[in-house]
């Protein structure tokens, strides 16, 4: 069915997008299909506790991932100039193209890394890293500091604006001219709809080439750690974590020497970084069993990183893992 509807007048010809007039919808910033793998049976119910609370308290109701972890129209494209950028008219591009891992790959890659016996190509294990790193970059908390960058950038532009107003009038540009520039800059950086659009592309850049920083976990060393058969592991809002070589968390700013992602409440891949490129075709594991206590540190420092709120198959993980934290 086409969608568009095209209106002929003397003057011009205009496309009435029908299709994108429609109600808010919840775009997940971590995917119901990921949050699944830690629910019991994949069956998509968690136990959720809130990170804010001051009371150590999870409660009874079990949720829906599809109540959790979304932001309304959260990839919505609001500016033409944006679609523009990406020759599309259609606002919602980002939600039903841009994350296309979701349908099928992530579960099938993700799935391998906790069979024992499968073996992992570097092609596979290439984009197994490209995943987890657009998982990460995807969250709330990450597409907030995209957001203060850009409004850094915009800024640092106003700056140099104003310190070559005396130029740019020599070249002959008049001071109403510059007042009009420096006003639609200044309303940019303003702008809530330009900054979110901002944000949502640079989100979506990193699924399409891979960082130098992304390089250097591809070129790393991979260990799968494996929870005991009395403890599990939990996930966040804000899936993964990095660590440098003192056990310490660090910005990406800092020394981030290891990745920590966690593949479900059996499984979390640990990555040392690497730069010596691997010429073999298969990826190589290490494998690790982990004692409870281990794996409460681990539930401790998902909690530390998380936004908002950490989910479990069990209200007790989630309640002790708090405890130690508070």
């Amino acid at each position: 069915m086409n969608n568009t509807l095209y209106v002929n007048t003397k003057l011009f010809k205009t496309k009435l997008h029908l299709c994108y007039i429609s109600t808010p919808k919840k775009h997940h910033f971590v995917p119901e299909v990921y949050l699944k793998r830690f629910s019991a049976g994949r069956n998509g119910f968690l136990f959720k506790l809130e990170k804010s609370n001051p009371k150590i308290f999870v409660s009874k109701k079990l949720f829906h991932v599809s109540s959790v972890c979304y932001e309304t129209d959260g990839y919505r494209l609001h500016l033409d100039e944006t679609r523009d950028k990406l020759n599309t008219d259609d606002p919602l591009y980002l939600e039903n193209y841009g994350f296309k891992y979701e349908k099928e790959e992530l579960t099938k890659l993700f799935d391998k890394l906790e069979c024992d016996k499968e073996e992992i190509t570097r092609t596979e294990f290439r984009k197994i890293v490209g995943i987890i790193f657009s998982l990460i970059f995807r969250t709330k908390s990450f597409k907030s500091k995209l957001i203060e960058a850009a409004k850094k950038s915009k800024l640092i532009e106003l700056t140099e604006f104003n310190n070559r107003r005396e130029l740019l009038k020599e070249s002959g540009l008049t001071e109403e001219i510059l007042k009009e520039n420096y006003d639609l800059a200044h309303q940019r950086f303003k702008n809530k709809a330009f900054l979110s659009d901002v944000a949502n592309l640079s989100t979506t850049k990193f699924n399409e080439s891979l960082t130098e920083l992304e390089n250097e976990f591809i070129n790393g060393s991979p260990t799968l750690l494996k929870s005991s058969s009395n403890s599990s592991f939990i996930i966040s809002d804000s899936p993964g974590f990095f660590m440098n070589q003192t056990n310490k968390f660090d910005s990406f700013n800092g020394h981030l020497d290891f990745l920590f992602f966690q593949i479900s409440p059996q499984t979390v891949l640990q990555i040392k970084k690497g730069k010596i490129k691997s010429l073999d075709i298969f990826q190589k594991f290490d494998y690790k069993s982990l004692s409870v206590n281990k794996v409460s540190i681990l539930n401790q420092y998902t909690y530390l990183c998380s936004d908002e709120y950490i989910f479990g198959i069990t209200p007790e993980e989630l309640t002790i893992t708090k405890k130690h934290c508070n």
